[in-house]
């Protein structure tokens, strides 16, 4: 222990007679290991903490989907959650939960929350308690009108000021009085939102089924399940459980499940459900930066090696006075750990820096990211980095300064000495070359896709529109036309402002909500039904969103309650189901309006991107709201502005809230907004990789740079002698560049190939170019040829500058 104090002391005291590369070293080595850090700072956060539940790997979720009409993943409805729970054998209980939205009113503005409706087992199931008084009981959940609520710690801080007399409070949510029965704990995020546009939810309220809802067996799949297994019982047993409930169910009830709407059940654990959209993006980061720290390392080992000529005698003076090699390599040792450390305590608090950037403003449908912190994992890790990184760029300079010949190393100059180690340099140049070329193809690729992703048509002008959505609850507006006669008067008050050219209410917006609906085609099979997006919309949509009529018409005043039901169809689902045939009259059926008769097709609308900008178009079915007889609560109020869209969203709050001042109005964007928010993802993986390969390429250049600026130093003398002989100031520049640049091309030749192998498996992350496209592998090596003769060419030109005289004096 004494011998290793008299090590960590001799270290500090070299290390700060050289503070320059000292400093130049620990910063390197920081910027590696913080960006490592901070991904697996988000890593831990996202993919390995565990959910604060109780044993959550034990939590599972039952999905249905029906492949036939190829919907996936999909909720049950209320019989069958309830034959689910009673069915099942791998689970010890079962919940069963679904989301809605209540507007809040009374002592503040109008406010729209998240909300769900959930089992009265679910929070005990899950483990959390109250933090404020209890949780559902039995009754409460059997009730058919049960006004009991409890609060998430968020609402209850922001909208309540955290009254610890909350408990027993009454408060309105949807026209109705709610009794406050408990606060929820801020580690409660139940259920989780799946998309950048969902808001978490902030309140629940029993799941007290009513009477409709249990004989509504395939009508609304509104509801989803969750479990908890039973001990030591496999993911796979529970597959295989949900399966055969699922087929039994279809036994049971031979008239509704038939032809085309046949289902079946999957089983996944609560935690890689949530994760599974973004676990590859992570692994692809996570391995992005570990290459940015293989170069750092590369480059610090090149300084070491650099290093260690000056201390050549050192060593060996040592060595002669008794040193052996395994001292001398473990004192060189130290000193890297010494580095690497320091570097490491940097290196953390860059990485706090970055996390709380990634966890302020990253995309919103990464689950947990807004809880990325440094914890203690955290910070072990970057303790065992740093540990490893100290080793790993310190081992082999060690070990080459650590085998001298005494003899020789004594009796020779500093400079001549020097020249040992320079292939293994050059060998670490390469390496540092080599691995950036795989960054930079990655981030190139990315860029790639990113652009051309926003080069394709959403199908509508989001330029100049601006929406706004309300809620119209049922307690309020019990009678659907009280409700259409809100929408009307909105859109007259909205089509009065100052710019308006057009205005419209919907119930779904592209690329933020998705409603499906399900349909028979007249003429075909009795038992094909089939599945479109659906949309109830009022008469001006098309020229509000602008989307371009193909063929047809849109709706008019004339499509009244009494009048003919028609629709309008968008071009995938005309070429569908009525291949080379004229769409306009032909007929479909869906149990939602018009059960008994028919829906016939009026016009043809372009195809919009609903889901994302990179999904293929999906049939889709537009409704007209005033013909139809139901109302959607949810409602969509649609802008389109000679003027700037952002000046209109005040003026759209003020108009909707002058027709009802009790509706709230939330959610107020620009369709620009909307389609840059659909793109969050995409955006901020291309910007972490792109900021990764920028410092990759920087690095890799000092590498460069420095190798060939120690050559041109060792060889000044040299240099000299040739130009005194009459060398031309051209020759020495081609010689030192050549010399570089050999180095520069085998590290992007080795890159080319490596990015070749590697870059397949960020083909979920691409969209529109392959992960070997030719134009970014040939661009990117050319941007490299390019950095790498500008590193080569400055040392270079700096050596064609010395006066011979001086060189041949120079020692």
């Amino acid at each position: 222990m004494q011998s290793l104090w008299q090590d960590v002391r001799f270290s500090v005291r070299t290390l700060l007679k050289k503070p320059g590369f000292a400093l130049i070293a620990i910063f390197t080595l920081a910027l590696g290991i913080g960006a490592n850090s901070a991904i697996f700072s988000v890593i831990n956060s996202v993919l390995l903490r565990p959910l604060p539940y109780k044993e959550p790997e034990r939590l599972a979720l039952v999905q249905q989907s029906m492949p036939k009409l190829g919907f996936y993943y999909g909720g049950v409805s209320a019989p069958e959650l309830l034959d689910y729970i009673a069915e099942n054998k791998t689970f010890t209980e079962m919940a069963g939960y679904g989301t809605i939205s209540l507007n809040l009113t009374g002592d503040t503005h109008p406010l729209r929350l998240q909300a769900a409706r959930v089992s009265a087992n679910l929070f005990s199931m899950l483990g959390v308690s109250p933090l404020l008084g209890r949780s559902f009981s039995t009754e409460e959940a059997a009730a058919n009108a049960s006004s009991v609520v409890i609060l998430s710690e968020k609402l209850w801080q922001t909208q309540f000021a955290g009254d610890p007399k909350i408990i027993g409070r009454t408060i309105r949510l949807d026209e109705r009085p709610y009794t406050v029965v408990g606060v929820m704990p801020s580690q409660l995020h139940f259920p989780p939102t799946g998309t950048a546009f969902a808001d978490a939810v902030e309140l629940w309220t029993p799941l007290a089924l009513t009477e409709d809802e249990k004989q509504a067996r395939r009508r609304d799949s509104n509801f989803n399940l969750i479990g908890r297994l039973k001990p030591g019982v496999p993911i796979e047993q529970a597959q295989a459980d949900v399966e055969s409930i699922a087929a039994h169910i279809e036994q049971q009830h031979p008239d509704i499940y038939q032809g085309t709407i046949r289902i079946t059940a999957n089983a996944v654990g609560l935690a890689d459900r949530m994760a599974q959209g973004v676990r590859r993006l992570l692994w692809v980061l996570l391995g992005a930066v570990g290459l940015v720290l293989l170069i750092a390392c590369a480059n610090v080992a090149n300084l070491l090696l650099a290093r260690a000529a000056s201390r050549r005698k050192e060593i060996a003076i040592r060595s002669a006075l008794g040193a052996g090699r395994a001292r001398i390599v473990r004192q060189l040792l130290t000193e890297s750990l010494l580095l690497a450390l320091v570097a490491g305590v940097v290196g953390a608090l860059l990485a706090w820096w970055v996390t709380d950037l990634i966890a302020r403003f990253g995309p919103e449908d990464v689950p947990r990211l807004a809880e990325t912190r440094l914890d203690g994992r955290v910070l072990a890790f970057t303790l065992l980095v740093s540990t490893l990184t100290g080793v790993l760029f310190g081992l082999v300079p060690a070990w080459q300064s650590a085998r001298i010949n005494l003899t020789t190393a004594l009796k020779e100059s500093a400079r001549n000495s020097s020249g040992e180690g320079t292939r293994l340099r050059a060998v670490l140049v390469a390496l540092e070359m080599a691995l950036a070329v795989v960054l930079l193809i990655g981030a190139g690729l990315l860029i790639n896709g990113f652009v051309r992703l926003m080069h394709v048509s959403p199908g509508f002008n989001p330029e100049g529109v601006v929406v706004a959505r309300t809620t119209l609850p049922a307690t309020r507006y019990p009678d659907i036309e009280r409700g259409k006669a809100v929408y009307r008067q909105a859109l007259n008050r909205i089509a009065a402002l100052p710019g308006v050219q057009s205005v419209s209410v919907a119930s779904n917006l592209p690329l933020t909500d998705e409603w499906q609906i399900g349909f028979r085609v007249e003429g075909g099979d009795e038992n094909a039904f089939y599945t479109a997006h659906g949309s109830f919309i009022s008469n001006d949509y098309f020229r509000a969103m602008g989307i371009p009529l193909m063929k047809g018409r849109g709706f008019t005043d004339d499509d009244r309650p009494d009048g003919v039901p028609v629709i309008v169809v968008n071009e995938t689902m005309a070429r569908r189901f009525w291949p080379g045939q004229e769409a306009i009259g032909k007929r479909i059926r869906w149990g939602g309006w018009n059960p008994q008769g028919w829906l016939t097709i009026v016009g043809v609308a372009t195809d919009v991107k609903l889901s994302s900008l990179e999904a293929e178009s999906e049939p889709t079915v537009y409704m007209p709201t005033f013909q139809i007889s139901r109302l959607r609560r949810e409602a969509l109020f649609i802008a389109r502005t000679s003027a700037d869209p952002s000046d209109l969203a005040t003026a759209l709050r003020r108009e909707i809230n002058a027709v009802d001042a009790d509706l709230p109005v939330y959610d107020i964007r620009t369709m620009n907004e909307v389609v840059a928010d659909s793109v969050a993802q995409r955006r901020f993986t291309m910007w972490l990789l792109t900021g990764f390969a920028a410092a990759a390429l920087l690095l890799a250049a000092i590498g460069l740079y420095g190798v060939i600026s120690y050559s041109v130093a060792q060889r000044t003398q040299e240099i000299g002698i040739r130009m005194a002989l009459g060398a031309q100031t051209g020759n020495v520049v081609r010689q030192i560049v050549a010399q570089g640049m050999k180095l520069a091309l085998v590290g992007l030749w080795s890159g080319l190939i490596a990015a070749f192998a590697l870059t397949r498996l960020m083909t979920n992350l691409l969209y529109g170019v392959s992960a070997t496209d030719p134009l970014t592998f040939a661009g990117i090596a050319i941007l490299l040829s390019g950095v790498a003769l500008l590193a080569c060419w400055v040392p270079a030109r700096r050596a064609a500058k010395v006066d011979p005289m001086i060189a041949l004096r120079y020692e």
